[in-house]
């Protein structure tokens, strides 16, 4: 992500080694404005909120 700026990001929440939380602020770290879709089987209270804190709606 540091060498091609992307356009969309899509996150599952549960990857091997990674949540999806941490790969959404990463992303974000490096292009603030970048536009994100959350596919989940396991939603939680938490992770919503986690997403919402991160700017994604």
């Amino acid at each position: 992500m540091r060498l091609v700026r992307y356009e969309l990001l899509i996150a599952d929440l549960q990857v091997p080694g990674m949540d999806g939380l941490t790969v959404i602020h990463e992303a974000r770290r490096l292009n603030a404005d970048l536009p994100v879709i959350i596919i989940t089987g396991f939603s939680t209270e938490a992770s919503a909120i986690g997403a919402a804190n991160l700017g994604v709606s």
